[in-house]
């Protein structure tokens, strides 16, 4: 493991500081960079921990976006741990969600990574296809850049690299 004392000492301060000004939000946004400090410093069950406390928090403030940042991050960090097969698994956590564009979006993205990573190219695949359409339809021009890119990775991981040169 890696030392995590600088970045989550910071990171708790932040999280004392929200609770003493009544800021819920800015609570949960200090919870979503604790629980990054932790998985990257291998403190992986902590971090996941967090990430889980700090989606429900999220989501019994009716902190929408939080909570969609908060599962991207979990999803990533559990990705470049070899956990994408877990990240899959939490993907039900996106219903408590209501719907939205940007949910669809965000949900979008983090089911192709973690299928990605968790070696279903094709379910990747469908996904960066719902990530580059929603894209579209909102004028999200960073989603539809991922997307793409997703999209290519999966195409040439499944031998259709001509396809993956037009995306």
């Amino acid at each position: 493991h890696l030392d995590p004392a600088g970045p989550t000492q910071l990171a708790r301060m932040a999280i004392q500081t929200a609770e003493s000004a009544g800021s819920a939000g800015a609570k949960v946004e200090g919870m979503n960079y604790l629980a990054g400090g932790l998985m990257g410093s291998g403190w992986v069950e902590e971090a996941v921990s967090t990430y889980h406390h700090a989606f429900k928090e999220a989501m019994r403030l009716r902190l929408y976006s939080p909570a969609l940042i908060v599962l991207n991050n979990l999803t990533i960090g559990r990705c470049v741990e070899y956990l994408a097969a877990d990240a899959l698994d939490e993907l039900d956590l996106l219903g408590e969600i209501p719907a939205s564009p940007v949910k669809s979006l965000i949900a979008s993205h983090i089911e192709g990574n973690a299928a990605y990573y968790a070696g279903d190219l094709e379910r990747s695949a469908r996904a960066f296809e719902r990530e580059i359409e929603v894209s579209r339809e909102i004028g999200q021009g960073r989603g539809l850049v991922r997307g793409r890119k997703g999209l290519a990775d999966c195409l040439r991981g499944m031998d259709r690299g001509a396809e993956a040169r037009v995306v």
